[in-house]
């Protein structure tokens, strides 16, 4: 007879080197994993993988965890890449052992991952260091989700830089100033941190979070008179394109979204479409989306709308008055007559967008930058409003615009010019509103902050940029000056000798 195999037993010495597992009662060839809570078979093997193996197996297992949610993957698809781990790399000894299947990776999340990020929250406490804090509101069907994040210097040190971190993420129904403000409290309550170090609170420019006369900062200020407000000026500038668009008298930005829907969905109307591609001697290219909540979708989608103009607008003349869209059809008539004109005022409207949402979209491709910083924002934004003043004043909307203008002549150029000029004032006037471009600002102040510049730094300027911050009182002005002395000194050698070097080179050149 074939001898049997001799199975391996539950050890009590395990708990020692293992102490997240405990026997099972009744049977002695399997252990229950305390963070899986989930039995398990040690029949074969068990006990066999030595602490540095076992150390670099859990490291690939949570590693792999670690991955799956950062790239929001299902636990399915982890449990499915488990598998084939072994099958893959057969002659790994790591990917032999493997093992994390979908209950596994649930609790490594909850028990090991989550901890970990709330961690720093610790360290924030025990160095009384500043943070600024950010929260919004986000709807998934009936429940409404509010995270909050901090802003923190990394470690405590200048080298590790500035760290984005979720402090908590919770769910509450009301969504009014007073029920946030006290939600917030309460969590900073809840990891001991003050709201005395909170030194900036960031939202949407939302009315509950920015009201001047109530609202989540006001109260916040209550507690902490020394909190900054960081609004988004990214959204400042995207609802100031929707305000100035609508003061256009062409809807642009219906036409688009009806432009799109119109092909969506229909089979038979890209067919034809085609057609009038190939008519026009054109390659076909699909139109793009344009979603209002967006705020880099409208350029693009203008872009491609006005690189395939010349077949759109055959397509939608062909429909006639009853077939095509009506927003459509009325901004594509010259006149009341229904003449066609050599080019329209929706043409000329399309590349007057074109140009200016550039200056736009350029300023918050900048502000969503990584490298940005807040000593940077108010010579961003008055770049942006400077640049609209001076299409104003020169009345200038693109040079393909003043192209059509000049050889156009049953376009009423006068009403056009009127027209993109109250596009001007409404976008300005809406920047004017919402971001603070007064020389009492903080932002305003903190410029001479900007290493970027490579400026000597005066003392008055810092004074007026401490005193902007409401940092008085938390600062040493002695020595301050004393810093800032040492600083102009080595700058102004590091000038001296960069204009050696130009002239060495100058010389040497001639």
């Amino acid at each position: 007879l074939p001898s049997q195999k001799r199975l391996c037993r539950y050890r009590e010495d395990w708990v020692g080197k293992y102490p997240w597992i405990t026997a099972v009662l009744r049977d002695a060839n399997k252990a229950f994993c305390n963070v899986c809570r989930k039995e398990f078979g040690v029949s074969h093997g068990g006990g066999r993988v030595d602490d540095s193996m076992y150390n670099k197996i859990a490291a690939a297992e949570l590693t792999s965890v670690f991955h799956c949610v950062t790239h929001q993957q299902s636990y399915k698809s982890l449990d499915c890449a488990m598998k084939l781990t072994p099958k893959l790399y057969s002659d790994s000894a790591i990917a032999k052992h493997i093992c994390c299947g979908r209950t596994k990776a649930e609790a490594l999340v909850t028990n090991i991952l989550a901890p970990l990020a709330s961690d720093f929250s610790q360290s924030l406490e025990s160095k009384d260091m500043y943070f600024s804090i950010a929260t919004d509101a986000s709807n998934k069907g009936n429940v409404k989700t509010f995270p909050i994040s901090v802003a923190v210097q990394g470690g405590g040190t200048p080298e590790q830089g500035i760290q984005n971190r979720v402090l908590d993420f919770f769910e509450q129904a009301a969504e009014s100033a007073d029920a946030v403000t006290a939600t917030l409290l309460q969590k900073l309550a809840e990891h001991k941190l003050s709201i005395h170090n909170v030194s900036a609170f960031s939202a949407d420019n939302a009315a509950v979070n920015y009201g001047r006369k109530h609202s989540i900062y006001q109260n916040l200020k209550q507690h902490n008179s020394k909190i900054l407000p960081a609004n988004c000026p990214a959204h400042i500038i995207h609802n100031a394109v929707k305000r100035a668009s609508n003061a256009l008298k062409t809807d642009v930005e219906s036409i688009v979204i009806k432009s799109f829907n119109h092909f969506s969905c229909s089979a038979k109307r890209v067919a034809s479409l085609k057609e009038m591609f190939e008519f026009a001697d054109m390659e076909y290219l699909t139109l793009l989306r344009h979603v209002p909540t967006r705020w880099l979708s409208l350029l693009p989608a203008i872009d491609r709308l006005i690189n395939t103009w010349p077949a759109v607008q055959s397509y939608f003349l062909s429909l006639g008055g009853e077939e095509c869209p009506r927003v459509i059809w009325d901004a594509l008539r010259g006149n009341e007559h229904g003449e066609e004109n050599e080019c329209s005022e929706l043409e000329a409207t399309l590349l007057f967008l074109q140009n200016i949402l550039k200056i736009f979209s350029g300023a918050v491709l900048s502000l969503e930058s990584d490298s940005l910083t807040s000593v940077e924002v108010y010579a961003l934004m008055n770049g942006l409003q400077t640049k609209l003043q001076q299409r104003k004043k020169y009345a200038f909307f693109g040079a393909k615009v003043d192209r059509v203008f000049a050889s156009s002549v049953t376009l009423r150029v006068d009403r056009l010019r009127g027209d993109f000029i109250s596009f001007y004032d409404t976008a300005e006037q809406y920047l004017e509103k919402w971001f603070n471009f007064s020389e009492t600002g903080h932002l305003f102040n903190i410029q001479c902050l900007n290493l970027k510049e490579k400026q000597v730094i005066c003392y008055r300027q810092l004074t007026t940029a401490v005193s902007a911050l409401q940092m008085d009182e938390d600062l040493d002005m002695d020595e301050l000056y004393n810093e800032n002395s040492s600083i102009n000194c080595i700058t102004f050698a590091t000038v001296c000798f960069s204009s050696l070097l130009a002239s060495y080179r100058l010389t040497s050149i001639y």
